[in-house]
Formats: structure tokens, sequence, C-alpha cells
């Protein structure tokens, strides 16, 4: 499936480093809540690395109430899980394999239980990518990257190409 070789790395350390579950010390409640019109998967990333499917949650719902309060109102599919602090989590698409977005980052890092009784809300949505990446990865799949310096593409540009991660911007309908 494209985008199941998206590795997800963390912000900072290594490159090439795997995100990967720590220890099971602090306790985390989340509650996950897809507000994409897809099927998700929610995977942990375990003490290897190692993407664990939990769950497939189901695209949102657009209510259509008889009642004019209703009317219009927005069921999003959710999912419970306890976890730990250091446990990383990442969202997929079902079908395409690309990564997600929770809360607007590539992963989840849960918040230690407060003691209040709440779950942690956080929220799955589509990325938004920037117009260079959407530009460097049209060039990647129309171009041999080694063949770039022959061109007028802007140095830079070239540059980027060859530094860059893998960067799949799935072109999304939502």
């Amino acid at each position: 499936m494209a985008g199941e070789d998206e590795s997800v790395e963390p912000d900072s350390g290594t490159p090439g480093q795997k995100l990967k579950s720590v220890c099971s010390e602090l306790d985390s409640y989340v509650e996950f809540f897809n507000r994409t019109s897809r099927h998700v998967d929610i995977l942990w990333c375990n003490y290897a690395g190692e993407e664990v499917k939990y769950q497939t949650l189901g695209p949102k719902i657009q209510l259509l109430c008889s009642d004019s309060e209703s009317a219009g109102a927005t069921r999003y599919q959710h999912y419970s899980v306890n976890t730990f602090v250091s446990h990383p989590w990442i969202v997929r698409d079902s079908n395409t394999g690309a990564l997600l977005r929770i809360n607007q980052r590539r992963y989840l890092l849960p918040v230690a239980y407060d003691g209040e009784g709440y779950r942690t809300h956080v929220y799955i949505d589509i990325p938004v990518f920037s117009l260079k990446d959407r530009c460097l990865e049209e060039i990647k799949k129309r171009m041999d990257v080694e063949l770039l310096s022959a061109t007028e593409i802007p140095a830079t540009l070239i540059q980027s190409l060859n530094e860059s991660q893998a960067v799949t911007c799935v072109l999304y309908d939502d």
C-alpha cells in the first residue's frame, strides 16, 4: 500500500531512529476521535519500534435529523485506550497506509493521567502539506533524482530532494 514505507521518527534524536515505547510507569488514558471521512488504523509503536494495530475506526458520520437542533451534526467514531506516557501512537489511513495527524502531529506521546477522571481527547485529521513538499514529491515521481543537476531546478531544491526523507503527500478528497 502507498504510504506504508513511510517510517515515523522521533522529532529529535538520531536520524533513522525508530519511534518506540520505552517504559510502562506513568499511566495515561486516551480517547481517539476520527474527524476524517475515511477508515483509519490506530497503531501503537512497541518496544522494538514495530507498529501494532489496536483498532480501526470508521469515518465521521453526518447526522440527518428532523430535529432542527441536531440537523447537520457530526458524530465522530472514537476509541479509548489505557496506555503509558512513553508509549507512542500513530494513525494511518486503512486503505493507503498514509500517515495521518493526531492533534496536528505525526504521532502522539500521551500525557500523564492528572487524577481528574477524564481521558485525554485526541483528534485524528488529514495532514496539510506545504507547496514545497508537494512539488518535491511530484519531481521525485517524475524524474531520476541523479539527473536533476542537469536541469534548471534551483540548487536548494535539488539539495532538499537529496536530503529529504520519504515524504508521502497523498491526495485526499475530504
